[in-house]
């Protein structure tokens, strides 16, 4: 059993069009910025930019993910944010924003914002 799981996840990784699943690969994230929201009772930040498709044919738009991180990239707390299968054309861009994202640890020291499919998400459980 573990070995057919195995098998299946390498499949979904390497050939995800198999399984009717559009892989990220030729997507990026641009201008990408983080605005803290000035309220005393609150660490409230809201992340934006803009998702650009650098492929020549139209993909449908990846989902996001964003992390918080400590000193030692440990996650805190991540927030995903599902495309409900949009579609780019080839070599458009995308606006995006993640909206008031209330942070909750203190430790905090960094975010990351990672564009993939929920599959590829799951696979990447700490930021490359």
């Amino acid at each position: 059993v573990f070995a057919v799981v195995v098998i299946i996840l390498s499949l979904l990784i390497t050939m995800p069009k198999m399984f009717g699943i559009s892989p990220s690969k030729g997507f990026v994230l641009a201008d990408i910025k983080i605005d803290k929201k000035d309220n005393e009772n609150s660490n409230a930040v809201e992340i934006s930019g803009s998702i650009m498709n650098i492929t020549d044919t139209i993909r449908k738009v990846p989902n996001i993910r964003v992390m918080l991180l400590d000193g030692s990239d440990y996650p805190l707390q991540s927030w995903e944010f599902a495309s409900n299968g949009e579609t780019l054309e080839a070599g458009k861009n995308l606006p995006f924003s993640t909206g008031e994202l209330n942070t909750k640890f203190s430790l905090a020291k960094r975010f990351v914002v990672d564009l993939a499919t929920p599959i590829e998400l799951a696979l990447r459980r700490k930021p490359e």
